[in-house]
């Protein structure tokens, strides 16, 4: 994910008139050894860049996939706990977990593979095989809008919308509120270029096979489908989402 967070790079000027120097000033150098972006003063790696995850954690050590996940979850819940209130006229209380898991996993909803919200205990599960592939071939952004797209049916399922047999319009309407979180992150400043093409090229990646008909079960949505639902909710915010 080419994501910007700026940096306030301090010049300290120094003067010691009591010495006599009158208006002469020394700038503190503030380096960069790695070329990450994070002064050397603030890197915890000050030899190894930063990667993947510069919005939620800017310490400048290199980023394991794993690491995006609790900070994306805490930016998605604390932008639901401010606007789910406001939209819908009651709080939002948080999801009951975010639980990682290998190919196959038992949830109080059954069985179940792939990224999935379970209503029943107000889980979001990750494959962390798919997570990783979303994340090391597309980018952090595309992981980070799986995660938003999951705690958006947490959001339904607090308004008493979600349908549990994953009707195709319960799933558009989670990309679109995924993208409502999506434009929060780009007006915050922390989308870099390519960020937005991240979202578009995972709505691509996780279309409907072709030939599944709408109206099946497990139907998500065609690509342009997904793209144009996650483009409304950046667009327009969650209330072009209803």
């Amino acid at each position: 994910m080419r994501l910007r967070l700026p940096h306030l790079l301090c010049v300290v000027s120094v003067c010691v008139i009591a010495c006599g120097c009158g208006d002469n000033t020394v700038a503190a150098p503030t380096r960069d050894a790695d070329f990450d972006g994070v002064a050397d003063a603030f890197d915890r790696c000050a030899d190894q860049a930063e990667t993947k995850n510069k919005v939620f954690d800017l310490d400048g050590c290199p980023d394991d996939v794993a690491d995006l996940y609790a900070p994306v979850r805490t930016d998605i819940e604390a932008y639901w706990t401010t606007s789910f209130p406001a939209l819908y006229g009651r709080p939002y209380s948080p999801i009951g977990r975010m639980q990682l898991f290998t190919d196959i996993t038992d949830s109080p909803c059954g069985e179940g593979e792939g990224p999935f919200y379970c209503s029943l205990d107000a889980g979001v599960y990750l494959e962390t095989g798919f997570m990783t592939r979303q994340i090391t071939t597309i980018g952090a952004f595309a992981g980070a809008i799986v995660i938003a797209h999951e705690i958006a049916h947490h959001t339904q399922n607090l308004r008493g919308v979600f349908n549990p047999a994953f009707d195709i319009q319960a799933e558009l309407q989670a990309d679109c509120l995924a993208g409502a979180w999506g434009a929060t992150v780009s007006a915050r400043g922390l989308l870099g270029p390519g960020d937005f093409q991240e979202a578009a090229r995972l709505m691509f990646e996780i279309r409907d096979p072709f030939g599944l008909p709408w109206f099946a079960p497990d139907a998500h949505g065609t690509a342009a489908q997904r793209y144009e639902a996650f483009s409304k909710g950046f667009r327009s915010g969650p209330r072009g989402c209803d």
